[in-house]
């Protein structure tokens, strides 16, 4: 799967709309950066040329199991993931669907919820009828009265039929 894929497929799980930038990233925070091609030939955000990612695929980046990138998303945000092959299968496994969600854990943060401190404040305030932010958070996620938001729910029915749309 070319790397630009993976981006759509991490979207589409968490529900985002893919308003911000985002990178993949090997061997660390100094290790060589994967992001879309800028057509003005600019340099990315923190000044050093990012490759371009549709040249590469998740198997050229996690050849093994163990292997690890990270995939930042919203630089203003600054969601961080950790991307690990788990486990290699062969190319038809009898599995299915691809790609396809074995397993997830947590409710994804909305976007523009302001990063891990952010997302947390919205779920303490939709929660709590005393929180000041209460009925702007409530609105702004689109919640029906009396409906609340389990943080560690995880739904891989909807995960999967998200995931089915995709390609």
């Amino acid at each position: 799967m070319p790397l630009p894929q993976l981006h759509q497929v991490i979207q589409a799980l968490f529900g985002w709309f893919d308003y911000h930038l985002h990178e993949f990233r090997t061997g660390g925070f100094r290790g060589p950066a994967y992001a879309p091609v800028d057509l003005d030939g600019d340099s990315d955000f923190y000044g050093d040329a990012s490759l371009d990612e549709s040249k590469v695929t998740v198997g050229e980046l996690l050849p093994a199991a163990g292997s690890t990138m990270s995939y930042t998303y919203d630089f203003g945000d600054n969601w961080v993931f950790a991307i690990k092959a788990e486990k290699i299968l062969p190319a038809d496994d009898g599995g299915g669907q691809l790609p396809r969600c074995t397993a997830g854990r947590g409710a994804a943060p909305a976007e523009d919820s302001g990063g891990t401190w952010g997302w947390a404040n919205v779920v303490e305030a939709v929660n709590d009828p005393s929180h000041e932010e209460h009925q702007k958070y409530r609105e702004w996620l689109g919640m029906l009265p009396g409906e609340t938001l389990d943080p560690k729910a995880f739904y891989l029915d909807e995960a999967n039929e998200d995931l089915a749309d995709l390609f």
